[in-house]
């Protein structure tokens, strides 16, 4: 009886070694399962801000639990280091080549290795990142000044999954009660104002776009109207009145300090598409006596100003169309405007045509500066600073009776089509100096009157004078194919981008080589819309290697420029169609059916970055995880999206002369599936397995002669 029991001991200890010895591998297995490889994804970015502090939320996922490896900067923030087996993130700016958080092997750096910038990282998890602005870097090596609103940033996050880019614009002030604001930035657009009459109570629209649905902060005035305060995060309107002796504006608080301006409107509602006033308050008077006189015939100008940008129309009281009574040409248009820098002494070109051959009449102040009379029938030119707080104008001054604007402008020549301008007067001051300052990133409108009507320019002040020597614009364009050879078509996309903002109405010309750029065969003539984007479609008829050009002649405010990409289309097996789209130079292009394997050869400059993007149909490879790609023989890291019936495969590298071989063979059959487990995780179960029965036998073994 003893010796039974004995064995049934020995027996169950065996069992219990050998059900501990299985299931831990196959623990260990699916727990490789358990955690899939997935490429990080973001899908919105809150509102980035011209400011050093601030709160930045980055969402999405697939960033990883694993926390950075971090490299302290000495002022509290740090660096996150590229390349290595750990996350990282950089923020870059295309503009001005600055980028911030980054160390290691990343191939970006343009202020040294480390990142002199670095980042405040809050929180890092799979699904979020939260950092806490900039370093100090930001603010004396490279001034957050250079950072401004409208420009692009790249947020880059890699792992070991994986890359991704996002882009977003910097806007004036940070947003924290719309966290996807930094994501959605849509500039307001001004395309029709109701007739506005000589009278102070009337009904007067406002439509179009970008206005917002977030109310104006209003301050109410005693008679019913209200100003709306400038210099922070919500929507503002102004109307200015530029007739002659009685110019007054209306609508806005320019500062906390001086009070709210005298004339006030009365605000209805304000909507994202429409704002309604319903007139003006009763400081303004309409039967000629008082200080501030609404006539008939006088030129209006309103803007309305939001976090993304402003837009101005002009309008004429008593006429719902923008010619002055009594004109006999054409109205002033202003087609283009130079860049205009944070500083005084500065040459800026005002492109257009209507401005007359006539002179302004001008008055002159002590510092040799002019300002353009307003009242009789010479142009006139103004220059407004809606910089809320620290608005300003400059270049004008309302009567040769009154006294003079404070801030003069330098006029070098007039002309029906240009206007060239040497800057402002001392009375105008940089840097935060004085009571009235040009800054970076402030909002600017150039207004010219003549007796034919009045135009209007909106733009942003850079942040040093860049019209010196104009930064190069950018033009992008990338290809889409259809997966099948029928209805075989390819989307010509693309973007022209100047000082962080797209061109708009641009001519692009499209053009093809299949001689290596011997020669070119011109495909389509095409403008780009209101955000600087383009569309084409093109149907080529034969499969191939083509050289795709897209070219831009330029305009007076930035040069021509040109882009020219490699774009190779073979067929696969019946009706199928591989694409591949680079800026090397593709050579040895192959599709093994056999091994399911596409090969080819990138080539480059040296110390320049390459990329390639690979359509693969996805009735060839239904599951993309199981997609390899190699270079040189080595294993890369790719981005993989789902575009339409095809998978877009994305990965770059340093440029030189590279092997790159791309296998899409689907991963293992269904007899090389056991209990969920590919042929990897069965490998490390059988080998695991084969310990685990060693282990059983040893202990067997053992237990018996213990027994004897």
């Amino acid at each position: 009886m003893a010796m039974r029991k004995k064995n049934v001991l020995k027996l169950l200890s065996v069992f219990v070694i050998l059900v501990l010895s299985i299931s831990t591998p196959i623990a260990f297995a699916n727990a490789i399962s358990a955690n899939p490889v997935h490429s990080p994804i973001i899908d919105s970015v809150s509102a980035i801000a011209s400011t050093l502090m601030q709160s930045i939320v980055i969402r999405g996922s697939g960033f990883g639990d694993t926390q950075p490896q971090l490299l302290s900067l000495g002022d509290g923030s740090v660096d996150t280091v590229w390349g290595g087996s750990t996350p990282s993130i950089v923020v870059y700016d295309e503009r001005n080549n600055l980028s911030a958080g980054a160390t290691g092997n990343w191939s970006g750096f343009t202020n040294g290795s480390p990142d002199l910038i670095g980042v405040n990282l809050a929180s890092w998890t799979n699904s979020q990142i939260v950092l806490g602005g900039f370093g100090s870097g930001l603010g004396s090596q490279f001034s957050w000044n250079q950072v401004l609103p409208g420009d692009i940033l790249q947020i880059k996050i890699q792992t070991v999954s994986g890359f991704v880019t996002y882009n977003t614009n910097v806007i004036s002030s940070q947003l924290n009660q719309n966290p996807n604001s930094g994501s959605i930035r849509v500039s307001p657009s001004i395309s029709s104002v109701s007739s506005i009459a000589a009278t102070r109570l009337q009904t007067i629209t406002i439509h179009g776009s970008g206005f917002g649905n977030t109310q104006p902060q209003l301050l109410n005035l005693g008679d019913g109207s209200v100003d709306t305060v400038g210099g922070g995060t919500t929507p503002v309107i102004r109307i200015y009145d530029e007739g002659s002796s009685s110019s007054w504006e209306a609508g806005v608080q320019d500062t906390q300090n001086t009070g709210a301006d005298s004339i006030g409107v009365i605000l209805v509602s304000w909507s994202d598409t429409d704002i309604v006033l319903g007139g003006f308050g009763t400081s303004l008077s309409t039967n000629g006596t008082g200080q501030w006189i609404l006539s008939l015939g006088d030129p209006m100008l309103i803007a309305v100003l939001t976090i993304n940008g402003q837009a101005t129309y002009t309008a004429v009281v008593g006429s719902t169309g923008q010619s002055l009574p009594g004109s006999t040409g054409a109205p002033p248009e202003i087609s283009s405007i130079s860049h205009i820098a944070a500083t005084r002494m500065q040459t800026i070109i005002i492109s257009g045509s209507g401005f007359g051959n006539i002179s302004p009449q001008l008055m002159n102040l002590s510092d040799g500066s002019v300002d353009t009379v307003v009242g009789g029938t010479n142009p006139v030119i103004r220059i407004y600073d809606e910089a809320g707080f620290d608005s300003w104008e400059a270049g004008c001054t309302d009567s040769q009776w009154v006294p003079k604007d404070m801030i003069g402008i330098y006029l070098a020549s007039w002309s029906d089509s240009e206007i060239v301008l040497g800057g402002f007067g001392t009375e105008l001051n940089i840097n935060g100096s004085g009571p009235l300052n040009i800054s970076p990133g402030d909002p600017l409108i150039v207004d010219v009157i003549t007796s034919n009507g009045q135009a209007a320019y909106t733009l942003i002040v850079g942040s040093n004078q860049s019209n010196l020597n104009p930064s190069l614009p950018t033009l992008t364009v990338s290809c889409q194919s259809s997966a099948t050879l029928s209805n075989f078509k390819v989307d010509i996309e693309g973007s022209l981008i100047a000082d962080g903002q797209g061109v708009p109405f641009a001519s692009i010309q499209l053009s093809y080589s299949v001689s290596g750029g011997n020669s070119w065969i011109d495909l389509t003539l095409l403008n780009t819309d209101s955000n600087g984007d383009f569309l084409a479609v093109w149907m080529p008829s034969v499969t191939g290697n083509y050289l795709l050009k897209a070219e831009w002649l330029g305009n007076d405010q930035y040069p021509q420029t040109s882009t020219t990409v490699n774009f190779a289309v073979t067929p696969f097996e019946k009706d199928l169609v591989f694409s591949v789209l680079s800026n090397s130079t593709p050579s040895e292009l192959s599709l093994n059916s056999t091994s399911k394997e596409l090969s080819f050869t990138v080539s480059g400059s040296s110390g320049t970055t390459g990329y390639v993007n690979v359509l693969i149909p996805k009735s060839l490879i239904s599951d993309v995880s199981s997609l390899k790609v190699f270079l040189d023989g080595n294993q890369l890291v790719c981005i993989t999206q789902s575009q339409g019936d095809s998978w877009l495969v994305s990965f770059s590298y340093h440029h030189s002369t590279h092997k790159v071989s791309i296998i899409f063979a689907q991963s293992g059959s269904q007899s090389a599936v056991f209990l969920g487990l590919n042929w990897v995780q069965i490998a490390i179960l059988i080998l695991m397995s084969v310990i685990a029965i060693v282990v059983v036998v040893y202990a067997f073994v053992f237990l018996t002669k213990k027994e004897v």
